[in-house]
């Protein structure tokens, strides 16, 4: 049961919204108000939120995608998506770095994909990722608007302030009051946004975006590290020539730790080149991308290729038949996804010293 407050106070949304005569936003607020409220109540996530990133993603519904395929919030098909399909350009590219179709699930109503999207953020798998949110005091749109930046939710850098900037307008605060009506008064606790060119960056603060600087002691500057996910992986690019003890010592890491997530970067004194992406984590069994094969370019290796793709080098040469001590062969085409046939093994090469040239992707 919703409390009078709740509907007083929602009332008073609406009389705001329609002063604002002809604004679109109106009709879809009203359509979509139930179950943005039913979502936080059952997932924890605040309606102003769930609102506000509709309102954007959707283009307040009238995007293609939201039009035609009932998903307001852009969430991708994945590998164990078996439901209807909806296919645009967005951010997917071949072997060759040239822009395909994205696929996109297709709902039956625009109400299952604001479900889908609850699942996104509180999938188990994804809890590294976006876990922290929920610590966070849900009355705080602000600290989630920041919050789900920080944890690489969108690549626009203006994503937060375009989200609390629509809360605002909309006072979209109003429809987080029934499940702020049943906790205890807590202090906000906000995500503060990132300092520019020069921070200091710890295991722990990229573990936990949401978290900067909560101490002094042993502050050492440096180039900031750009916090990116490949194959929904934890990695950095670097912005400046290094190497991996001085990497190490910048996030207060072991080099033993970098060496074991970066197949490449094996002594304390291996270079590192500027743009260089390197893995915080152990990268992903499986590649879980819409790409299915990758060409082989001059100096590229199985533990090269598995640096673009953020899949587990020995996954590429079990899936390619191909023995430690061989690389594939430059022109040969590499399964990313399943296993070839016996007659379709790529054509490969005596293993030499490794050519450090295109080791890593810059993404």
């Amino acid at each position: 049961m919703f409390s009078m407050k709740f509907w007083f106070s929602l009332s008073l949304l609406c009389l705001t919204l329609a002063a604002r005569a002809g604004d679109p936003a109106l009709v879809y607020i009203r359509t979509y108000s139930d179950i943005v409220v039913k979502e936080m109540q059952r997932t924890g996530i605040p309606a102003s939120i769930k609102m506000a990133q509709a309102l954007l993603e959707s283009e307040v519904g009238k995007s293609p995608l939201a039009a035609r395929g009932n998903n307001h919030f852009g969430i991708k098909c994945g590998k164990d998506w078996d439901g209807g399909t909806y296919f645009k350009i967005d951010d997917d590219t071949d072997s060759t770095g040239v822009l395909i179709e994205s696929c996109f699930r297709a709902f039956t109503k625009a109400e299952e994909s604001f479900v889908a999207h609850s699942e996104f953020l509180t999938d188990s798998r994804k809890q590294h990722r976006y876990g922290f949110l929920f610590e966070l005091y849900p009355g705080d749109y602000e600290a989630w608007a920041r919050g789900l930046s920080a944890a690489g939710y969108a690549t626009d850098p203006a994503y937060p302030e375009k989200l609390i900037r629509i809360i605002k307008k909309y006072k979209l605060d109003t429809l987080d009051e029934p499940l702020l009506a049943s906790l205890p008064t807590r202090p906000k606790l906000h995500v503060q946004e990132e300092q520019p060119e020069v921070v200091t960056v710890s295991e722990f603060e990229l573990s936990r975006p949401s978290r900067l600087k909560n101490s002094e002691a042993g502050k050492k500057e440096h180039n900031m590290y750009k916090v990116i996910w490949v194959n929904d992986t934890r990695a950095i690019q670097v912005t400046a020539d290094t190497d991996v003890e001085t990497l190490a010592g910048d996030l207060h890491m072991a080099v033993s730790r970098i060496t074991a997530h970066n197949e490449m970067l094996l002594t304390p004194s291996e270079s590192i080149t500027r743009g260089t992406t390197v893995y915080l984590e152990n990268k992903k069994r499986d590649y879980e991308g819409r790409i299915t094969h990758h060409v082989v370019k001059e100096g590229e290796s199985l533990e090269s290729i598995s640096n673009l793709y953020g899949v587990q080098a020995q996954t590429l040469y079990v899936l390619n038949r191909i023995a430690k001590g061989y690389q594939p062969a430059a022109g040969e085409t590499i399964a990313l996804k399943e296993k070839v046939a016996g007659n379709q093994k790529p054509k490969v090469v005596k293993a030499g010293k490794k050519q450090r040239g295109l080791l890593f992707s810059q993404l």
